[in-house]
């Protein structure tokens, strides 16, 4: 089965190059070049991870989206990774405070970017899977 990947990016030849990184990654994408449908898109593929630009032109931008997937319970153990040409540390320690998994770069990171985003995949299903472990009723 396919990882699911929703890709939040108005830079539209940028969204493209990743779309395509994608793809040869075998990934399952969807794309929202806004940020306006980000969460109904959560919502309805509950996407393995969010790959999220923080300055987006909808109102509130890429923060108010992390804040938005994290308070619905059925997205808010869904990954994000801010992938942003923002270098301000304020910014980036906002989102991560609003519940972003990661910072990075979109010129640091562009070669390794599929890596990253593997790993965090990985680091949330063994996330998950040790929460359904510790809820499960003793017998």
């Amino acid at each position: 089965m396919k990882k699911k990947l929703l890709i939040v990016e108005d830079e539209h030849d940028l969204l493209h190059m990743i779309h395509m990184k994608a793809d040869f990654h075998n990934y399952e994408c969807f794309l929202d070049g806004t940020g306006a449908k980000c969460v109904d898109k959560a919502l309805k593929h509950l996407p393995d991870l969010i790959l999220l630009d923080i300055n987006l032109p909808e109102r509130g931008g890429g923060l108010e989206i992390i804040r938005k997937l994290k308070e619905r319970e059925e997205l808010s153990h869904i990954p994000v990774i801010i992938y942003s040409n923002m270098h301000k540390n304020e910014i980036a320690k906002k989102a991560l405070d609003l519940g972003a998994n990661a910072f990075y770069s979109k010129y640091e990171h562009t070669s390794d970017l599929f890596d990253i985003i593997e790993r965090h995949i990985d680091d949330a299903k063994i996330d998950m899977e040790e929460t359904q472990s510790f809820s499960t009723p003793f017998k």
